[in-house]
């Protein structure tokens, strides 16, 4: 059995009680379960981008380090003191 507050658990537990909902309930758990559905796929996608910029970081780093006499561009953040 899969997780009870994962999407999938609570859908199933949303179909057999939304008829009991006030109407403003309702719909307010309906749009969560909407977005819950959405945030669990965007998940598997951080998860493939952060292992992508966990192999392609590094490298970025190192090649600035190597090229310190390229035009980098200032910093969005800078320093404050």
């Amino acid at each position: 059995m899969g997780d009870p507050l994962a999407f999938e658990g609570l859908k199933t537990k949303q179909r057999g009680l939304r008829d009991s909902f006030p109407t403003n309930l309702g719909l307010c758990v309906y749009r969560a379960l909407s977005w819950l559905k959405h945030a669990e796929m965007n998940r598997a996608q951080i998860i493939d981008g952060a292992a992508i910029m966990g192999v392609l970081l590094p490298l970025f780093i190192d090649i600035m380090m190597d090229n310190p006499e390229q035009p980098w561009g200032a910093p969005y953040y800078p320093f404050v003191e």
